[in-house]
């Protein structure tokens, strides 16, 4: 047995039967290094990645490239730490996603929360839902930068024809934080709202993301606003829906 081997034993029992809870930062780093750094001792390489980023989230946020200038630090390893908010993620996906109704602001505000919260860059999601408002699958329209995303109608209007949603609603993040929308966030939901219209696709509501907080356009009234060009039949066909929508909890 290694110098190191009880230590790590006593640690991972630890877990198993307390969870991280009650984990130092530097601890669970300590951990999750085992599996990559299988025979050196991972304890001061723990405290050198949280004095070079800050703190546990910061490490787990850092470049590749940066992770790597820390002593210690293999590529390995680096890849390690990169996957743990995208495992995050996919898991609240994976775990909320099955049987989902969508049919209320609180629902959507549980769901978009779950897939953008941890996103470093803007992310534009598209949540299409059946004639049931019963999740069918949510879609990535584009990546982007710290504070932008491109977005392209011709793309939006063949995934929602794919998918066949009778109905979306729209999420995106804002890394900065802020969940208040941007006016070129408008703009853009109205262009969208506008444009579904004519596939006859309701948009029940764009939520944005920023930190712990969240926004919803419905409630604001703003895709109100959004639709105000749209042909009447169409606001008349799903006005019911739209106000059920905001009033059910």
């Amino acid at each position: 047995m290694g110098v190191h081997d009880g230590h790590r034993n006593r640690l991972r029992e630890r877990f198993l039967k307390e969870g991280l809870d009650n984990f130092e930062p530097h601890e669970v780093l300590e951990l999750f290094l085992y599996y990559s750094i299988p025979y050196k001792d991972t304890n001061p390489i723990a405290h050198k990645l949280l004095d070079e980023f800050g703190t546990l989230s910061g490490v787990f946020a850092a470049d590749s490239s940066d992770l790597m200038k820390v002593d210690g630090i293999s590529s390995n390893s680096a890849v390690l730490l990169k996957m743990i908010p995208h495992l995050c993620r996919y898991y609240r996906k994976d775990y909320v996603t099955p049987r989902v109704k969508l049919n209320s602001v609180g629902a959507v505000r549980k769901f978009l929360y779950a897939l953008l919260v941890d996103e470093p860059a803007e992310v534009l999601y598209m949540v299409c839902l059946d004639t049931r408002d019963q999740l069918i699958r949510p879609i990535i329209i584009n990546r982007g930068t710290v504070n932008q995303v491109n977005v392209h109608l011709r793309e939006i209007h063949a995934k929602v024809l794919q998918s066949g949603a009778v109905s979306i609603v729209l999420g995106h993040n804002h890394p900065s934080r802020q969940s208040k929308p941007s006016t070129d966030d408008i703009r853009l939901t109205e262009k969208i709202v506008k444009s579904l219209a004519y596939l006859d696709v309701n948009v029940y509501d764009h939520i944005i993301v920023g930190g712990e907080d969240t926004f919803s356009f419905g409630e604001a009234g703003l895709l109100d606003q959004c639709r105000r060009d749209c042909p009447k039949q169409f606001i008349e066909r799903f006005a019911e829906a739209n106000k059920m929508y905001l009033l059910e909890e």
